[in-house]
């Protein structure tokens, strides 16, 4: 019995060893995607077009408050002179208007947000080619965000790399077109 344990034992560490033979030695990359999507051209880009959108978005929000203001007054002004079924009636409608603006606008800001989304996705698609092909290139077979490494030598970073390639291949991306190609697929 001893004999058949052993002999189990030494197959087990014998094939472990093999296993560990055909492994690759990691060469490691260090890369931080955060400061990528920060110091691109092209979210700088997106981020000032949006920006011109949100204050567009912020605009219309601003007069449709105004409109609801001078509404909402006209119907307390009337309150006094209304018959109380009248009033009743105005302020319903009054109310439908308020409910219908607040659709409005939450409909205006999931449009804003879901757009953004779909331009930033072709940015981080973008990155991430260029990631996959410094990997390639370099032989690298690790690449880990730098925002959850607590200490690497700086020759293991590529972010500048990735930067300085994704200036090149993608310099500006046009938002409204993005946004309605995205809206084209579905």
């Amino acid at each position: 019995m001893k004999k058949v344990l052993f002999s189990l034992a030494m197959m087990a560490i014998l094939t472990a060893s093999a296993a560990q033979a055909e492994l690759p030695v990691p060469k490691i990359a260090v890369v931080d995607q955060i400061q990528i999507l920060r110091n691109s051209d092209a979210v700088k880009g997106i981020e000032q077009q949006f920006e011109s959108r949100r204050k567009a978005f912020q605009d219309e929000i601003s007069k449709q408050e105004t409109s609801l203001k001078a509404d909402e007054e006209d119907l307390k002004k009337k309150s006094a002179s209304l018959a109380p079924e009248a009033f009743r009636k105005e302020r319903e409608v009054f109310e439908q208007k308020v409910g219908a603006a607040q659709k409005k606008v939450q409909a205006m800001k999931a449009d804003l947000d879901a757009d953004y989304g779909k331009v930033m996705k072709i940015v981080q698609n973008n990155m991430l080619e260029i990631i996959e092909g410094l990997a390639k290139e370099e032989n690298v077979n690790v690449i880990l965000p730098s925002h959850q490494i607590l200490l690497f030598a700086p020759e293991l970073d590529i972010t500048g790399t990735v930067i300085t390639r994704l200036n090149a291949k993608l310099p500006k991306v046009n938002a409204e077109e993005a946004a309605k190609a995205g809206k084209a697929k579905k």
